[in-house]
């Protein structure tokens, strides 16, 4: 059962939009009571989740719309809308769709069960929660181990040599993997004990990597038992808006020229009548004018680019080691109707 928590600081570590792997998960727990999330917090944060948190139904969609959480755990009697209509929200949004949602209720009822399902809820769970159960389900979804057949690159954490293989078996806490001759040759390495990282992907397209030890060598299956946590480094997702805003930037070697935003994010943005010699992976210098006085200087990357017309390119672009404040910035004028009051006050 959840107990009391201890002291403690909680702390959101993945609200920035990085355009970065992401170290770990980010969990939204929404529950009217805060001492209730405080204690869901403290069993996710000791599994190395990020947490966000939210109160009511109209909380939990804007901080989807804002932070993208990898999972949603929400209860179903929200004090203004029903987790189970707030559950459809997401699930009807094309940017929101693919985020977890498991929904939690106060008793058990059937009706429960079969309507969390019909509105996309990918679990039911009933208080008081039971931790090792809500745990095995987050890590089920967020940390899979790795399907039997699922190729799996293995690297030596002693000798940096590393192989690409598939698993033959997955258990709880134990994965075998096919030795290849190349692994099987790998000499001093390959002893009992020697620790590995092990690195998949799950079905979902998310990297996962862990710790594993060597328990037994055999010539149909190399034996590893998983060491600590499954770390899930996934690519950040960026709620995307079109926008139409004054940019200006500057190719390698070249000067200065006027474009213009056809859409934005925290993580980059598709320009429009970009002229110059183009290359993709090329980086640049972009000016961004949100306004006619507020400008951000950023540095971004050429992710591809097509042609326009007119010898101009339409030209999707990331944006290169940006800092948190400004991606929190972006994610403000995108979606904070008075963002620009606060610039003007600050202005002022």
């Amino acid at each position: 059962m959840l107990g009391a928590p201890p002291s403690m600081s909680l702390y959101d570590g993945n609200s920035d939009e990085t355009g970065t792997l992401r170290q770990s998960p980010t969990i939204l727990i929404a529950d009217g009571s805060s001492f209730f999330r405080r204690n869901l917090a403290m069993i996710l944060q000791s599994e190395g989740y990020n947490i966000l948190f939210a109160s009511t139904g109209a909380d939990v969609i804007a901080t989807c719309v804002k932070h993208l959480p990898d999972l949603v755990l929400m209860d179903i009697g929200l004090p203004d809308i029903s987790g189970l209509e707030v559950c459809s929200i997401l699930k009807r949004s094309e940017q929101l769709s693919d985020i977890f949602v498991l929904l939690m209720a106060a008793r058990e009822r059937e009706d429960i069960i079969h309507e969390s399902f019909e509105r996309g809820a990918r679990s039911c769970l009933f208080k008081p929660l039971e931790s090792l159960q809500l745990l095995d389900i987050i890590n089920s979804l967020l940390s899979p181990m790795p399907k039997t057949g699922m190729p799996v690159h293995l690297i030596f954490e002693e000798t940096g040599q590393s192989f690409r293989t598939h698993a033959v078996s997955v258990q709880k806490r134990a994965i075998s993997i096919m030795p290849t001759q190349d692994i099987l040759n790998a000499g001093e390495a390959l002893t009992t004990g020697a620790r590995v990282r092990l690195e998949y992907q799950s079905e979902d397209k998310g990297n996962i990597a862990c710790t594993a030890e060597l328990k037994a060598v055999r010539l149909d299956a190399l034996q590893f038992g998983i060491i600590g946590n499954l770390k899930r480094n996934q690519k950040r997702r960026f709620f995307r808006k079109g926008i139409d805003l004054k940019a200006r930037y500057l190719l390698p070697g070249q000067f200065f020229r006027l474009a213009r935003t056809v859409d934005l994010s925290g993580g980059g943005c598709r320009l429009a009548d970009v002229g110059g010699q183009l290359e993709e992976g090329m980086e640049f210098i972009l000016s961004i004018f949100l306004t006619a006085t507020f400008r951000l200087d950023l540095s971004a990357k050429v992710e591809w680019f097509r042609a326009q017309g007119d010898g101009k390119c339409e030209v999707g672009c990331s944006f290169v080691d940006i800092h948190p404040e400004v991606q929190s910035e972006i994610v403000m004028f995108l979606f904070d109707e008075n963002w620009a009051s606060g610039v003007a006050s600050v202005a002022m």
